[in-house]
């Protein structure tokens, strides 16, 4: 095997697993090459008032760039799985504790959480996040600080079945260098989201580009568009916002959802089976008697086999996945799924799902018998056929090789709508000025909206997408005149409150000392003597109970 064959296994055995330390520790060697290793295999457990979010972590090593800029580089083990993608603000403000006072301009650092196995033992969990914190800089008291300045953090969220091409594009390139050691801007380029944005967009603008030309090219579309009185370009625009669309909602695991359970404990099974005549002759037929352990297992061709009445009574007399528990693939899985059955994807499952499924309440539970899955309503518009359009009698087939061309091309040079999409981590969270995931989020569908409309058009609808910084910059100003006026506060102090009181916030967090009462017991107290400098007509701490809280005087 050739080096650099080796140095590919490395780096995506590393980034589509489970987080392996020894492999991480590994992968950063490579990355930047001349890493000085300070504690790799020594875990410090976190005993401050981020315990419950911070397990621990461990102090790899410093780098210093071709720049001269220096990096820590750290492994922080969180306290819960629900912490690899929430409590951001916690995790970026305790790396900030660990640089400040360092000499470091940034960091990069790997997130994940412990988990039990099938067997009780402790595991690295699948999905972890691989981030780049950058220190920002500014004065305080006349002096360079990063006192009043939050850090930035770009992360990708990697592991067992996230998609791996946007951060194999974006930093195999410098991984692969053995003579360079890369700058902190460099790094910084490599996780920039601006890039992996505009990517994004030509590579959907392609697609809607050759979905319009194809339909302008079939007789039966042309003929139905005219009657109903739409555009081509209408049409596109919106089959390709359905489609971008649910690629952010099966993200979310809501669509596919499990109707049926493919085990009933005997309680459960008993309670189905003797429900009345009917939910009995359903059951018996679909489950198994239960075995010595007291387990019934489904019969699938049986399910299968049951009308669509059928099948969604016995939905209602069983309890399968929830909401969120649905594939993370569930566009491709469908689409495999038509190719097995040998129909049309786009006139036999997508729009099928569009307008009977998703544009239909069917109740809580969901269930849509077409697919035997829960697949949620979504009003609001998206999945309501165009004008007059006649979906079921509509003539026009729209080929599976627009979805995608894989046996054709290979997985690597498959370029259908499906292939491309299934490159891109889509995320649901919304990014925060000082919080950027490298992942199509949901400001992608305003971009899209826009760019995609002609400057005449959008003159004339008043469309503009308004970028997320302008918009936090202007409810900041808002806010800060609206408490001025109304609260008889200096300006200054209100502003300074507006700006910078979520870092006071995290400072204070973590400016507290281990104390032990009369009993011996250990708690944290807030330290006065590290506390940041925030007004006095504004901001004054409060310990109670170990917490420390801002109380506003005004």
């Amino acid at each position: 095997m050739t080096d650099n064959s080796k140095k590919k296994e490395l780096f995506l055995q590393t980034l589509t697993k489970a987080y392996n330390h020894q492999e991480y520790v590994h992968f950063l060697q490579e990355l930047l090459n001349d890493v000085q290793m300070v504690a790799p295999t020594r875990f410090n457990k976190e005993f401050s008032s981020l315990s419950g979010i911070i397990a621990g972590h461990y102090h790899i090593g410093n780098y210093k760039g071709s720049d001269g800029k220096k990096m820590a580089l750290f492994a922080v083990q969180l306290q819960n799985k629900g912490n690899v993608e929430n409590a951001r603000s916690s995790q970026r403000a305790f790396i900030k504790t660990l640089l400040d006072n360092s000499g470091c301009d940034g960091a990069l650092a790997a997130f994940f959480t412990m988990e039990k196995d099938a067997n009780g033992q402790e595991r690295p969990s699948d999905k972890w996040r691989l981030s780049l914190i950058r220190m920002e800089y500014g004065f305080a008291d006349g002096k360079l600080s990063t006192k009043l300045t939050p850090a930035k953090r770009y992360s990708y969220l990697v592991g067992k079945g996230e998609p791996c091409h946007t951060a194999q594009e974006r930093l195999y390139g410098i991984f692969v260098q053995d003579n360079v050691n890369p700058s902190l801007a460099e790094l910084e380029e490599a996780f920039s989201v601006e890039t992996v944005t505009k990517q994004f967009f030509n590579d959907y603008k392609e697609k809607y580009l050759a979905v319009k030309e194809y339909l302008e090219n079939t007789p039966d579309f042309m003929a139905e568009a005219e009657r109903c009185g739409f555009t081509s370009e209408q049409f596109t625009k919106k089959l390709m916002g359905q489609i971008v669309f649910l690629y952010f909602i099966q993200k979310k695991g809501w669509l596919g959802v499990s109707a049926f359970p493919t085990r009933l404990t005997e309680k459960a099974y008993k309670s189905a089976l003797f429900r009345n005549a009917k939910a009995h002759n359903i059951v018996e037929s679909v489950y198994s008697q239960p075995n010595a352990d007291g387990i019934s297992f489904i019969n699938r061709e049986a399910l299968f086999a049951l009308s669509d009445k059928d099948a969604k009574f016995l939905s209602t007399l069983v309890k399968g996945k929830s909401w969120g528990e649905g594939p993370k693939n569930f566009m491709r899985a469908l689409y495999e799924s038509c190719v097995k059955q040998g129909r049309n994807y786009f006139d036999d499952y997508l729009e099928p799902l569009f307008y009977e499924a998703l544009n239909v309440d069917r109740g809580e539970s969901g269930f849509y018998a077409r697919f035997h899955c829960r697949v949620p309503f979504l009003n609001g518009g998206l999945f309501e056929q165009l004008d007059n359009y006649d979906w079921v009698n509509s003539d026009f087939h729209i080929p599976n090789s627009m979805f995608s061309n894989a046996d054709e091309k290979g997985k690597d040079e498959a370029d259908g709508i499906l292939d491309i999409f299934d490159r891109y981590n889509f995320t649901m969270a919304e990014d925060e000025p000082m919080e950027r995931e490298v992942a199509i989020d949901p400001e992608m569908l305003g971009k899209v909206f826009e760019n995609l409309l002609d400057v005449k058009d959008r003159k004339s609808k008043g469309a503009f997408y308004t970028p997320r910084e302008i918009v936090h910059y202007m409810c900041q100003e808002s806010l800060i005149n609206y408490l001025t006026t109304n609260t008889g506060i200096e300006e200054a102090d209100i502003r300074k409150f507006i700006l910078y009181g979520e870092y006071f916030r995290d400072s204070d967090t973590m400016k507290t000392k281990e104390v032990k009462d009369a009993k011996g017991k250990k708690h944290f107290e807030f330290d006065p003597q590290r506390q940041l400098e925030m007004p006095a007509s504004i901001y004054k701490p409060v310990v109670h109970g170990g917490v420390t809280s801002v109380l506003l005087t005004a």
